[in-house]
């Protein structure tokens, strides 16, 4: 088999002997770092270049790496709530069963986030439900990890635990131009403010006073997904 490209080589590689080798293989280049939810499967896919700094590291403190590569699968894992993969249930078949009640809360969830991202339409639902509900289970993966695991940080960095969470959660929000849209995406500077700010830990976390713009006190404004 000819290849062109190094990510060709790797596929064929990969799928040597295997029949009906997963398609979603070429959806990746050997130089991407990303993730993918798969609806069909229902499973988050990535590849092996993702498993590296900023995302991941094996010499970090574990609040980087769930900062990081965690809430990179939390949110991916969060598409499965997604307005089109909510009617399909867990044996993969298609319908409209969730009850009236849990459509109706699911639909005020979305409408709050719509309002503290400022906007009015459905455009990025998707993306910005699974930025935040991503983020949440990230932490609360990161908070069930022991104290001495949670405390690790770096010597002479003036930032700690959660804070080194929260850091590493908006490092790929870095960006020449944060404010710039692409479309299904909140800009890079509200992906990764707006739900920083919705989650009232990051507000404890640094310590923000009553009415920071980073920290909703009241936490009747706040959104939740769960």
């Amino acid at each position: 088999m000819a290849v062109e490209q190094p990510s060709e080589a790797f596929y064929a590689c990969s799928t040597v002997g295997v029949d009906n080798a997963p398609q979603w293989w070429r959806r990746f280049s050997v130089r991407n770092t990303n993730a993918v939810y798969s609806a069909h499967r229902n499973t988050v896919q990535m590849p092996a270049t993702i498993l590296r700094d900023p995302f991941f590291s094996t010499t970090a403190p574990q609040a980087l790496n769930y900062g990081g590569l965690g809430a990179v699968v939390g949110h991916e894992a969060m598409h499965g709530f997604g307005k089109g993969p909510i009617y399909y249930n867990a044996e993969g078949e298609y319908g409209h069963w969730w009850t009236a009640h849990s459509m109706a809360g699911y639909s005020s969830r979305l409408q709050c986030m719509r309002q503290m991202h400022g906007i009015s339409d459905e455009s990025i639902d998707d993306e910005m439900l699974s930025d935040f509900a991503g983020l949440v289970a990230a932490h609360d993966a990161y908070l069930s990890l022991s104290p001495r695991k949670r405390q690790q940080s770096f010597h002479g960095f003036p930032y700690k635990d959660e804070q080194l969470f929260f850091i590493s959660y908006c490092l790929k929000a870095c960006d020449n131009n944060p404010d710039r849209l692409v479309p299904e995406y909140a800009s890079w500077r509200d992906r990764c403010q707006v739900p920083l700010r919705m989650l009232g830990a990051f507000g404890q976390a640094f310590r923000c006073p009553a009415g920071s713009p980073m920290w909703i006190y009241n936490e009747s404004r706040r959104c939740t997904f769960w």
